[in-house]
């Protein structure tokens, strides 16, 4: 009942935030936003105790070889680079006219190419940087596009933040309840829209496999491989990094050829093996920018999983796939 009972107090502490920060967010300088940030970030990397425990532990998974104060210094980049950009995120989005001006692509053919074979595409992303203005900045440039995501817990929380993404163009496809979410993927995909997947959370239902992600097997979403299969979509990976001060890049990189297996499974094991190692490549090269905070490797292969064929990579070589 007590554990309940701080959920609630925090998720009703971080609606009065997110609210607080939308309002006053747009107001700001870049330079007045960055100095909030340091600041949030140094209080999150001195005082967020349970969050600080989780990212050195992940930290310990991916680089068992760096040096502690390298990986202190990492954590404390990392705690702020995730408040500037969540400041500036509530700051695009109250001055649309920013992502005119503050955010380049490279990379924009890829993509167009991938529309011309009218299939619709799915974008492989992750929870990197500042994502949902990745999202932004294409439905700005008059690409439509859906993003599937998690509610939250919190509804109010979560109709605040579905309504900002409403505002700049961002179509929301919820990820439960299932059939209605494959109904709305398939149904975008036949439209030649482009579906975003973020590809690199912990999944630990039947529906996922495990992959080693950073040397150690990580439940996956297997949901692009499947969709890239049933409706012959373009996959194309892209990401976001941010530059300087409220600046952006977006790369586009080329299409991800699905590789056909006559076992089902199998294929959908295999081209989610090469996603992720997309997603892994991203990470090793902005370390700071990807999310650790959330618990990756949380769910553990049961015995059932680990005697069941096409469930677990690697059970054969996988090649790497080239980029750029």
């Amino acid at each position: 009942m007590k554990i309940k009972a701080i959920r609630v107090f925090n998720r009703f502490i971080g609606r009065v935030l997110l609210k607080v920060f939308n309002v006053y967010m747009g107001k700001l300088t870049f330079k007045e936003i960055d100095q909030m940030a340091k600041f949030f970030g140094n209080v999150g990397y001195f005082l967020a105790f349970g969050p600080k425990k989780v990212i050195r532990d992940n930290f310990a998974i991916a680089f068992p070889d760096m040096p502690h104060e390298d990986r202190e210094a990492l954590m404390k980049r990392f705690f702020y680079i995730f408040s500037v950009e969540s400041f500036e995120l509530l700051h695009f989005f109250k001055n649309p006219e920013r992502f005119d001006t503050n955010i380049t692509i490279e990379g924009l053919e890829h993509l167009d190419a991938a529309l011309q074979q009218n299939n619709g595409v799915i974008a492989i992303s992750a929870h990197f940087d500042n994502f949902p203005l990745l999202m932004a900045k294409l439905t700005r440039l008059g690409y439509s596009v859906n993003v599937v995501a998690r509610p939250l817990r919190d509804q109010e929380s979560s109709d605040y933040i579905q309504n900002m993404r409403t505002a700049v163009g961002i179509k929301t496809i919820f990820s439960y309840p299932r059939r209605e979410c494959v109904t709305q993927i398939i149904k975008s995909l036949r439209e030649n829209q482009i579906v975003l997947m973020l590809v690199d959370q912990n999944f630990g239902g039947d529906g996922g496999v495990w992959i080693e992600f950073f040397g150690k097997l990580a439940a996956t979403p297997t949901g692009a491989a499947v969709f890239a299969s049933r409706t012959s979509a373009a996959v194309i990976p892209l990401y976001i990094v941010r530059t300087d001060l409220g600046r952006y890049t977006i790369y586009i990189e080329k299409m991800v050829p699905l590789e056909r297996y006559a076992n089902q499974q199998q294929e959908q094991l295999v081209n989610t093996a090469r996603y992720s190692q997309i997603i892994e490549r991203w990470i090793r090269r902005y370390p700071a920018h990807w999310a650790w905070i959330h618990k990756r490797w949380k769910s553990r292969p049961n015995r059932e999983a680990r005697t069941k064929p096409h469930r677990i990579y690697p059970e054969q070589k996988i090649k790497e796939v080239s980029h750029g």
